[in-house]
């Protein structure tokens, strides 16, 4: 399924672009929506606060208030109505768009967020462990790592074949469906951290090779990619998982986009994000920075270990053995674990 979903096949249905190289319009990541509609709440109910506060000593000035806030809900609309007539038009003819994508980039996005579905036992209504579902998530980022080392070896790869595994990894990281840092097994989740950075790093590296990493490159959307990446990185790095040193190459991305001239920048909070980083950039030599570039991906991911595979996809499991998993139906966790052979134990940790 892996091989056919990377097949070129025909464009997605009701888009202008034809060819897959062609970047595309698109909608921000979920967890990107999700975090504007927070900040409308938040804006929101500050501004019943300052009405009310108005009506004690205006009076009726809260009109003018209404008044104001009807025109700025009127102009939100248009604008969102703006936006959803520029969703898959070619990004060319639309430059002042900032969620830009390339049709494969956004293949590669939707079909691992596929896979994650298939791994996620809630999704199934099921309950198999705890960890079940963050496992899965790993699992398909082991496939996309693998799938990343595919494009890098072949000897035949354009830039855009590499730049859309980084453009699908960028998506899927700020869809708020790849979660993955609860999982007990801390780790395995910060050798996965730091090779998103190998990820990144690597792809820097040949689009600087090919002078493609440029502010006029032609690929349009370098800046809200690397802006979507660093965000991810930097909210995780921190969160409460103690992942702050499994972060330090979006120091070095930082320092290269700057180097480039390319400005970077889209995401909600991004400002005071990149001011953080900017602080903290003392802190990081040169030196110490270009130890980052030291090996291969291939190294790095082969010193890893794990390689993915299907070993998640509940889809896999006999009829009778899901049914036994699934909420209402009885069985214990114990018996249905023991049965399956998916026994917290039975997955070994192979980071190297």
């Amino acid at each position: 399924m892996r091989e056919e979903a990377f097949k070129d096949d025909s464009p997605l249905e009701g888009y202008d672009a034809n060819p897959l190289e062609d970047f595309i319009c698109m909608n921000p990541p979920a967890g990107e929506r999700d975090s504007n509609d927070e900040d409308e709440d938040k804006d929101n109910e500050d501004g019943e606060e300052d009405e009310d506060d108005d009506d004690e000593v205006r009076g009726s000035g809260n009109k003018e208030s209404s008044a104001d806030k009807k025109g700025k809900n009127k102009e939100a609309d248009t604008e969102k109505e703006a936006l959803r007539k520029r969703m898959g038009k070619l990004a060319s003819q639309h430059p002042e768009h900032l969620w830009v994508i390339s049709l494969r980039g956004f293949e590669r996005y939707r079909w691992w967020s596929q896979e994650i579905c298939k791994r996620n036992q809630d999704d199934y209504s099921m309950y198999i462990y705890n960890d079940f579902s963050w496992y899965g998530v790993i699992e398909v980022l082991e496939n996309m790592f693998v799938q990343f080392e595919r494009v890098l070896k072949s000897k035949n790869h354009e830039p855009l074949d590499m730049w859309r595994e980084i453009e699908g990894l960028a998506w899927l990281l700020n869809s708020g469906n790849a979660e993955f840092e609860m999982c007990d097994d801390g780790e395995r989740c910060q050798c996965i951290l730091k090779l998103f950075g190998s990820m990144i790093i690597a792809a820097i590296d040949e689009l600087q090779k090919k002078g493609l990493f440029t502010k006029d490159s032609k690929f349009p959307n370098i800046p809200i990619v690397l802006s979507l990446l660093i965000k991810y990185a930097w909210t995780m790095g921190r969160g409460d998982y103690g992942f702050d040193d499994n972060i330090d190459w979006v120091f070095y991305v930082v320092q290269q986009a700057e180097a480039a001239d390319i400005t970077l920048g889209g995401p909600s909070g991004f400002a005071k994000i990149l001011e953080e980083i900017k602080a903290e950039a003392s802190e990081h030599t040169a030196a110490s920075l270009s130890k980052l570039k030291k090996g291969t991906f291939t190294s790095k991911l082969k010193s890893y270990g794990s390689r993915g595979g299907e070993q998640y996809v509940i889809a896999k499991m006999p009829a009778a053995q899901r049914k036994k998993h699934t909420l209402g139906s009885g069985g214990g966790e114990d018996d249905i674990l023991e049965e399956l052979g998916l026994s917290v134990f039975a997955f070994p940790v192979r980071h190297g």
